[in-house]
């Protein structure tokens, strides 16, 4: 699981990079888009993961009593707070703000979810909306 989401994560990171070089007011966009605030909280957990190599979610979800049959078991991870993890290399306010407000305690699944909604539909108005496998509206 921890590969998975940090890969996602490094990528989404690296979109983040790259787009505001492609259109000035990329920035902007993500400032004011929930998806976008995540996208800059995922910054800090991209170089935690990356450069330090923690762990940064906790395992959600579980069995309830009492049980009905056939049983589930979900498995739900939630991103830690920042005051759960190991120390940090060096501060990052911006990231750090932004990780504590949109991301931690949140699910991993829920937050990736709505970063990618935002690079796929908001993030470059009107280049991929043809292309998405869901209506955007």
């Amino acid at each position: 699981m921890f590969v998975g989401y940090v890969e996602t994560t490094m990528w989404a990171c690296a979109l983040d990079e790259l787009l505001p070089k492609m259109d000035p007011d990329y920035e902007e966009r993500r400032s004011e888009d929930p998806g976008g605030r995540v996208l800059r909280g995922l910054r800090w957990a991209r170089n935690q993961g990356v450069h330090q190599l923690m762990d940064l979610h906790r395992d959600g979800g579980g069995l309830t009593f009492p049980v009905t049959f056939p049983a589930t078991f979900p498995f739900a991870p939630v991103w830690l707070r920042r005051s759960d993890t190991a120390p940090r290399a060096r501060p990052q306010p911006e990231n750090e703000q932004a990780y504590d407000t949109y991301v931690a305690d949140q699910l991993v699944a829920t937050t990736l979810a709505d970063v990618q909604s935002f690079l796929w539909e908001r993030a470059i108005p009107n280049q991929y909306v043809e292309r998405l496998p869901w209506d955007p509206e």
